[in-house]
């Protein structure tokens, strides 16, 4: 035998010794030791509070941020969302599947007159389960002081949705790098075994629904689903945008608006306000496109479309058909595609 071949044969027969079980337990670490993770250990199935559309969302532990521009509805999009959870009812497209033992929101920038006026528009819809919605002002308090004062309510209290409002209203830089990490840390720590939801500005580029500063950047990191909020024409959006365990493509939003007297309500009737008003003008126009006549031929209608308002073939043809899509016109006989139109109304 070669003193290369002899060489490694020692070589193998020392591993062989190094794997003997009296030496090294034949076992994997995460096995003996707790603080490595076990890769096999079986998961529960994603926890959370609600379907949006098809979506589970809303898991229940880790940080939730919800953003938007300067008085867009961020806050108050918290506060669409939380009600219908602890009331039970089905919102907009956000279905309930359980419910939370506690909300506790720590809001830091609104009076205390301000918020009860809020709080008692909204908890009145959640009926025996508003108990459950709890609000404690933070706005007069120092930044040490906030903070020492959710640790000390989450923890005494220990509610399964925590909804901090503002974000950042913990720091005093946005953009402080030690500061920032240390109050995400909290924040992520705090959401172990519990919901925590983050309200933050976005960046003041209508373009950019980032959130601002190192802060929203380390949350952004650390949220497992984030959502942006606008408001146009009274309506509010909840879009989601992002998060870990669900795809953001073809999300539905929630929407929402508020009532004259401020309170949260489906943005559906909103929608059916505005409709019927488009309906009421279309049905103005229709009646005097018919004149005297209670029934029109579809080629008669378009004739008298391309005269009395001035077009063309294929636009009055479109007009036609949105004046049918509004409920202005329908069929005499749906099942007849010779039928004539006639005008419906209202009370129909």
């Amino acid at each position: 035998m070669s003193d290369k071949e002899n060489k490694q044969q020692v070589s193998l027969a020392e591993l062989s010794a190094l794997m003997q079980p009296e030496q090294y337990e034949n076992r994997p670490l995460w096995e003996t030791d707790p603080d490595f993770l076990n890769p096999y250990k079986e998961l529960p199935p994603l926890q959370t509070w609600a379907r949006i559309g098809d979506r589970p969302a809303l898991p229940k532990e880790g940080i939730i941020t919800f953003s938007a521009k300067q008085k867009k509805g961020k806050s108050l999009s918290t506060y669409a969302i939380a009600i219908p959870l602890l009331s039970g009812k089905v919102f907009d497209t956000l279905t309930p599947i359980d419910r939370p033992n506690l909300v506790l929101v720590f809001d830091m920038e609104m009076s205390e007159t301000t918020l009860i006026n809020r709080v008692q528009s909204q908890i009145r819809t959640i009926g025996e389960y508003g108990i459950r919605f709890v609000v404690c002002p933070l706005k007069g308090k120092s930044i040490e002081e906030r903070i020492a004062i959710i640790t000390a309510k989450v923890e005494r209290y220990n509610p399964q949705i925590c909804i901090i409002d503002q974000g950042a209203k913990l720091v005093k830089d946005i953009n402080g790098t030690a500061e920032t990490n240390t109050v995400t840390d909290m924040l992520d720590k705090l959401s172990i075994g519990r919901s925590v939801w983050v309200v933050m500005h976005e960046n003041k580029n209508n373009e950019d629904t980032n959130m601002r500063g190192h802060l929203g950047s380390y949350l952004s990191f650390a949220a497992v689903e984030a959502y942006t909020v606008d408001r146009k024409d009274g309506v509010f959006t909840i879009t989601y945008k992002e998060g870990r365990d669900t795809d953001s493509e073809n999300a539905v939003p929630i929407r929402f608006a508020l009532d004259a007297d401020g309170k949260i309500i489906d943005a559906a009737a909103i929608f059916r306000a505005a409709r019927d008003k488009e309906a009421d003008g279309w049905r103005n126009n229709f009646e005097r496109i018919f004149g005297g006549d209670t029934q029109l031929q579809a080629g008669e209608l378009v004739e008298r479309l391309m005269k009395q308002d001035g077009l063309e073939k294929r636009a009055a043809n479109t007009k036609l058909g949105k004046a049918r899509d509004l409920g202005v016109i329908r069929k005499l006989n749906p099942n007849d595609h010779r039928s004539p139109y006639v005008m419906v109304y209202a009370t129909d």
